[in-house]
């Protein structure tokens, strides 16, 4: 367990390190230039997160009517959801058709960003054909002129960024429409988005093989204790 905690922590610390590179350098490792919010590669621009997609707010089916979750079927998303994995794999919470028919229904590949509360700035994206968020979350359905992985991953590297534009309160609150008007960097050219994409990509799946035996490991350790504990193995 030991040893797959240290090998996912330097495969993070790779994954940070790289899109440092990525989004300040682009894909060929081209020069700089000083934009409002900073240096980014000289061939990319600044534009708002709006022009992006679609921005949807999520929502939540009332919890009275048991026939909007019975017998679920689909991922309703929440803030807890998100963080472990860029992939949204599987959810806490799941809703029926009835419960999704009032919700603001996801297309898959759509990107999550958890705009309320302690947990402000987690980034994931959709891989079910269709989902839906609770209302903590606004996510974008990106238009045709970006790939969603990269707009993923940029957003991930941008979140601290992002997250530093919500009202300050006890609870950090990013609207929707405070969420549209954040400036980003991005570069029109679609190949270099899907190779910086294919990139992070390799190396999460490096995270997840890493994750999932560790999760193995740790069921393994469980259950080897309480049949220690209860006897069942002796010493």
């Amino acid at each position: 367990i030991e040893t797959q905690d240290a090998i996912i922590k330097t495969t993070q610390e790779l994954k940070k390190s790289t899109m440092h590179h990525l989004f300040r350098h682009g894909l060929h490792g081209e020069k700089t230039k000083q934009t409002e919010i900073g240096e980014i590669p000289e061939s990319w621009d600044v534009v708002q997160i709006k022009d992006i997609g679609e921005i949807i707010t999520g929502t939540t089916p009332p919890t009275a009517n048991q026939e909007f979750y019975n017998g679920g079927g689909y991922q309703f998303i929440s803030p807890y959801d998100i963080g472990r994995n860029t992939k949204i794999y599987s959810t806490e919470k799941e809703i029926s058709e009835k419960g999704l028919n009032v919700s603001r229904i996801l297309p898959k590949y759509s990107v999550c960003f958890v705009c309320i509360g302690s947990t402000i700035g987690k980034v994931g994206i959709t891989v079910k054909e269709k989902s839906t968020t609770n209302q903590q979350i606004n996510t974008i359905v990106t238009n045709s002129n970006y790939e969603p992985f990269f707009i993923t991953y940029l957003l991930d590297y941008k979140s601290t960024y992002i997250a530093s534009f919500a009202s300050p309160s006890p609870v950090p609150i990013l609207s929707k429409g405070k969420f549209s008007e954040i400036p980003i960097m991005v570069t029109y050219n679609k190949d270099e988005q899907k190779e910086i994409s294919k990139i992070l990509l390799s190396i999460d799946k490096k995270i997840e093989i890493h994750d999932s035996q560790r999760c193995k490991l740790q069921q393994l350790f469980k259950s080897i204790l309480n049949k220690l504990i209860i006897g069942e193995i002796r010493i």
